[in-house]
C-alpha cells in the first residue's frame, strides 16, 4: 500500500436518559464550525489505545470528564491517499 496512510479514528455516541427522553451528546467543533453538529470524534495518536483516544477526544471536545464506556459498536478501517 505504497502512498497510503492508515488512520485510526474514534467516535463517541454518548447518551443519557432524561425521562422520558434519551439524549445524544453532540457538539460543534471549535476549530471547524463549518463541519456542523457532530458527535465527539478524532484520530488515535501514536502510542494511544482506542479507549485512551476515545476518552481524550470526549474530554477535549465536550468537557465531559467522566463517562462509562459500555460497548464498542464497530471497527472500520479505511486508507487515506496522502503524501508520505
Amino acid at each position: 500500500m505504497q502512498g497510503k496512510t492508515m488512520i485510526t479514528k474514534v467516535m463517541a455516541y454518548i447518551t443519557r436518559f432524561n425521562d422520558p427522553y434519551t439524549e445524544l451528546l453532540v457538539c460543534e467543533h471549535r476549530d471547524y464550525p463549518e463541519a456542523g453538529v457532530q458527535v465527539p470524534a478524532g484520530t488515535v495518536e501514536e502510542g494511544e489505545t482506542i479507549e485512551e483516544a476515545l476518552y481524550r477526544e470526549v474530554k477535549e471536545e465536550s468537557g465531559l470528564m467522566e463517562f462509562l464506556s459500555v460497548t464498542k459498536l464497530k471497527t472500520y478501517v479505511y486508507h487515506h491517499e496522502g503524501k508520505n
